[in-house]
Protein backbone atom coordinates (compact mmCIF):
# COMPACT_ATOMS: atom_id res chain seq x y z
CA UNK A 1 0.00 0.00 0.00
CA UNK A 2 1.52 3.30 -1.04
CA UNK A 3 0.10 6.68 -0.12
CA UNK A 4 1.35 10.13 -0.88
CA UNK A 5 1.95 12.06 2.32
CA UNK A 6 -0.27 14.81 0.91
CA UNK A 7 -3.40 12.64 0.99
CA UNK A 8 -5.69 12.19 4.00
CA UNK A 9 -5.42 8.43 3.51
CA UNK A 10 -1.72 8.59 4.38
CA UNK A 11 -2.42 10.29 7.71
CA UNK A 12 -5.36 7.99 8.49
CA UNK A 13 -3.12 4.97 7.90
CA UNK A 14 -0.48 6.47 10.20
CA UNK A 15 -3.06 7.11 12.93
CA UNK A 16 -4.31 3.51 12.75
CA UNK A 17 -0.76 2.20 13.16
CA UNK A 18 -0.13 4.51 16.14
CA UNK A 19 -3.42 3.47 17.75
CA UNK A 20 -2.55 -0.21 17.38
CA UNK A 21 0.93 0.34 18.82
CA UNK A 22 -0.45 2.30 21.78
CA UNK A 23 -3.11 -0.38 22.43
CA UNK A 24 -0.44 -3.12 22.39
CA UNK A 25 1.76 -1.05 24.74
CA UNK A 26 -1.15 -0.47 27.13
CA UNK A 27 -1.98 -4.18 27.15
CA UNK A 28 1.64 -5.07 27.93
CA UNK A 29 1.65 -2.57 30.80
CA UNK A 30 -1.55 -4.06 32.23
CA UNK A 31 -0.14 -7.57 31.97
CA UNK A 32 3.02 -6.44 33.77
CA UNK A 33 0.89 -4.87 36.51
CA UNK A 34 -0.67 -8.17 37.52
CA UNK A 35 1.20 -8.17 40.82
CA UNK A 36 -0.34 -8.67 44.21
CA UNK A 37 -1.18 -5.62 46.28
CA UNK A 38 1.24 -6.86 48.94
CA UNK A 39 3.97 -6.26 46.37
CA UNK A 40 2.55 -2.79 45.67
CA UNK A 41 2.49 -2.05 49.40
CA UNK A 42 6.06 -3.31 49.81
CA UNK A 43 7.25 -1.16 46.92
CA UNK A 44 5.46 1.93 48.26
CA UNK A 45 6.88 1.41 51.74
CA UNK A 46 10.18 2.94 50.63
CA UNK A 47 8.54 6.31 49.86
CA UNK A 48 5.59 6.11 52.24
CA UNK A 49 6.67 9.00 54.47
CA UNK A 50 7.62 11.32 51.61
CA UNK A 51 4.48 11.05 49.46
CA UNK A 52 1.06 12.48 50.25
CA UNK A 53 -1.16 9.59 49.14
CA UNK A 54 -4.28 11.50 50.19
CA UNK A 55 -3.50 14.19 47.62
CA UNK A 56 -2.66 11.59 44.96
CA UNK A 57 -5.96 9.88 45.67
CA UNK A 58 -7.95 13.08 45.29
CA UNK A 59 -6.08 14.41 42.28
CA UNK A 60 -5.66 11.25 40.18
CA UNK A 61 -8.42 8.90 41.34
CA UNK A 62 -11.03 11.46 42.50
CA UNK A 63 -11.70 9.27 45.54
CA UNK A 64 -11.19 9.61 49.28
CA UNK A 65 -7.79 8.81 50.80
CA UNK A 66 -9.37 5.93 52.75
CA UNK A 67 -10.29 4.30 49.43
CA UNK A 68 -6.62 4.01 48.42
CA UNK A 69 -5.57 3.05 51.94
CA UNK A 70 -8.08 0.18 51.93
CA UNK A 71 -6.92 -1.02 48.51
CA UNK A 72 -3.19 -0.89 49.30
CA UNK A 73 -3.66 -2.64 52.65
CA UNK A 74 -6.22 -5.11 51.23
CA UNK A 75 -8.67 -4.27 53.99
CA UNK A 76 -11.99 -6.09 54.01
CA UNK A 77 -14.67 -4.10 52.15
CA UNK A 78 -18.13 -5.60 51.67
CA UNK A 79 -16.84 -8.94 52.94
CA UNK A 80 -13.88 -9.27 50.58
CA UNK A 81 -10.36 -7.83 50.47
CA UNK A 82 -10.14 -4.59 48.52
CA UNK A 83 -7.50 -4.67 45.81
CA UNK A 84 -6.15 -2.46 43.08
CA UNK A 85 -7.16 -3.36 39.54
CA UNK A 86 -4.51 -3.37 36.81
CA UNK A 87 -5.91 -0.05 35.53
CA UNK A 88 -5.69 1.48 39.02
CA UNK A 89 -2.09 0.30 39.33
CA UNK A 90 -1.35 2.08 36.04
CA UNK A 91 -2.97 5.27 37.33
CA UNK A 92 -0.93 5.07 40.54
CA UNK A 93 2.24 4.48 38.54
CA UNK A 94 1.43 7.48 36.33
CA UNK A 95 0.72 9.64 39.38
CA UNK A 96 4.06 8.77 40.95
CA UNK A 97 5.88 9.42 37.66
CA UNK A 98 4.10 12.77 37.29
CA UNK A 99 5.05 13.73 40.83
CA UNK A 100 8.67 12.73 40.27
CA UNK A 101 8.80 14.79 37.06
CA UNK A 102 7.43 17.84 38.84
CA UNK A 103 9.93 17.42 41.67
CA UNK A 104 12.76 17.13 39.11
CA UNK A 105 11.64 20.33 37.36
CA UNK A 106 11.61 22.26 40.63
CA UNK A 107 15.01 20.83 41.61
CA UNK A 108 16.44 21.88 38.25
CA UNK A 109 15.45 25.48 38.94
CA UNK A 110 17.41 25.65 42.18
Amino acid sequence: MHFSWFTPEFWEFDVVILQRKSEMYALSLIENCSMSENTVKEKLREILAEVNYGQICLQYFHKSPSWLYNKINRNMVDGKPAELTPDEILILKGALCDLSNRIRKVADTL
